[in-house]
């Protein structure tokens, strides 16, 4: 039982909080949390960083002899283009601490647990943009 979308809502919804969205651009009509970011005039405008995606998850079966699941390696990167590391590791702790062992509601499955697994800090081709890859296990019953 896969459940990606509702899944991807409960993420969001996780991380659609103040605590996280505080410390993300203001330059959308939206959260800036996306799958797809929006196509700004100017799309390298630094107005539009910092933002975070959500995607490039791996799905796995998390099987029981009585129940179906999940165990999904979910993706969270955030986009910054401060001149240092200080306001991508900040989104980072805020994000680590809205998903890491907390409460996700996920329709139609039960959480189990939210655990995190990596922090990867990198350059974009660009030379101006730095990006931060999040990994989280998510594990959920049927």
């Amino acid at each position: 039982m896969i459940k990606a979308a509702a899944l991807q809502s409960g993420i969001y919804a996780r991380l659609n909080d103040v605590s996280v969205t505080g410390l993300l651009s203001a330059a959308y009509s939206v959260s800036a949390i996306f799958t797809d970011v929006p196509q700004a005039t100017d799309s390298g405008a630094p107005a539009q960083f910092p933002y975070i995606t959500i995607g490039n998850d791996t799905f796995g079966p998390y099987d029981t002899k009585d129940d179906t699941g999940g165990e999904v390696v979910v993706q969270v990167s955030i986009w910054s283009r401060a001149s240092s590391d200080l306001q991508i590791k900040g989104i980072a702790d805020a994000v680590y601490s809205r998903m890491h062992r907390q409460p996700m509601t996920i329709t139609g499955v039960d959480h189990i647990t939210t655990e995190f697994e990596s922090l990867t800090l990198t350059d974009d081709p660009d030379g101006k943009t730095r990006q931060a890859i999040m990994l989280f296990r998510v594990v959920y019953l049927a």
